[in-house]
Order: structure tokens, then sequence, then C-alpha cells
């Protein structure tokens, strides 16, 4: 997820990199992961992913729409960023999604976005800096 989504952002030119290891990584890291992502995950997969499939457990042929909702949902909740976040953000939806779905564990939802967003963090630009 974090090799798809990041090439995207470059290719899109959204991110460049540049390392950096600020004196507030430790911090900020720390709440990236709990404020953020376990929040995040909680609710997009959670709730989101996880209601809309036992709703359509009964569905076989629906078995996609929870993923693709959930990530959807999460893309749009990144509109702050612009249009590229958008797509960009959904797509890592979807590898935090299947995360969650191949394993039933929310932690692993959290593991692959927190690794998305530390790696972010500290190897890159944010969106449209470069612009």
């Amino acid at each position: 997820t974090s090799a798809v989504v990041i090439g995207l952002a470059i290719v899109a030119g959204a991110v460049r990199y540049d390392p950096k290891l600020p004196a507030i990584a430790p911090a900020w890291m720390a709440s990236n992961l709990l404020l953020t992502c376990v929040f995040e995950e909680a609710l997009f997969r959670g709730v989101i992913q996880d209601r809309l499939a036992r709703v359509l457990a009964h569905r076989r042929r629906l078995a996609w729409v929870p993923l693709v909702a959930a990530s959807l949902l999460f893309g749009l909740a990144h509109a702050g960023g612009g249009p590229v976040l958008i797509v960009v953000a959904a797509i890592a939806g979807v590898g935090y999604g299947l995360a969650y779905a191949l394993t039933g564990r929310v932690e692993a939802a959290i593991v692959a976005h927190f690794t998305l967003n530390s790696l972010h963090f500290l190897g890159f630009t944010y969106p449209y800096a470069v612009r």
C-alpha cells in the first residue's frame, strides 16, 4: 500500500522526495498513531466496512461493496487536500481495507495506515508542497 500510494502521489506531482528527521518526529508519530490511525481505521474499517459486510453477507456478488464504499468515504474525508489527495487517499483506503478484510483485524489496517503516514512524514513533502 505504501509503495503504490507514494508512487502515485509522486507521479501526480503531489509530493517529492524530502527525507528528514525533525525533533518533533517521536511526538508526531505517537499522536498520528493514537489519534489519527486508530480513530480513522476504527471508523472506516471497524464500523463502516464491517457493518456493510455484515449487512451484505448473504449477497456474495456484493462482497466488494463494503471495501469500495469505505475506501471512497475515506478518500472524501481527505477532500481538504484537493482532488489528487482524495484519489490517493481512496487508493490507500483500499489497501487498508484489504488488510482488514484479509485478517479480520483492525490492527492490520492501523499498521498499514501508520506505515504509510510515517514514510510520508519522514521521507516526502506534504501534498501540494512542491507547487
